[in-house]
């Protein structure tokens, strides 16, 4: 609205010599308004080029931005499925460690029952080596009195 403002006030002024034919310092000094216009019209065209321009590249590094940050979230999302998989996989294994060492505890206390037992067995076998000794030696003097007293019977018998 305000470049068709000043392209209707430039054309007034633009006609506005013609018009009248006043002086010629009249004259000079409206061409000189009118370049002043020309001059102030072109920097604002330069300028809105200029913030086109910046307008534009801001744009593009919002949408560089924009697809950084986008692929950083789907990589933060990756990567904590995969943490959550590696805690997952963490809680399993520490289930399985405390199921082996329930095991292995379970294990150990059989196996110091066993040997408590093998040396129960051990003392008792060792008790009857003992015995066994004991019991050979009686039935040897048993075989010898026996012996002995055979003799004697057939001495007697005859």
């Amino acid at each position: 609205m305000s470049a068709n403002l000043n392209n209707g006030t430039l054309r007034s002024l633009h006609r506005a010599p013609q018009q009248s034919p006043s002086s010629s310092s009249t004259s000079e000094s409206g061409n000189s308004v009118i370049d002043t216009i020309r001059k102030r019209m072109q920097q604002i065209k330069d300028e809105l080029a200029k913030s086109q321009d910046d307008l534009h590249a801001y744009q593009i590094e919002r949408e560089r931005e924009k697809h950084a940050r986008e692929q950083a979230e789907g990589e933060i999302g990756g990567l904590q499925r995969r943490i959550q998989l590696v805690e997952e996989d963490l809680e399993r294994t520490e289930e399985r460690l405390t199921q082996a060492t329930q095991k292995l505890d379970e294990a150990s206390h059989a196996a110091d029952e066993s040997e408590r037992k093998r040396l129960i067995l051990d003392g008792k076998v060792s008790g009857f080596g003992d015995r066994y000794e004991t019991l050979e030696q009686l039935l040897k003097e048993a075989k010898q009195l026996g012996h002995l007293n055979e003799r004697k019977y057939e001495e007697v018998d005859k």
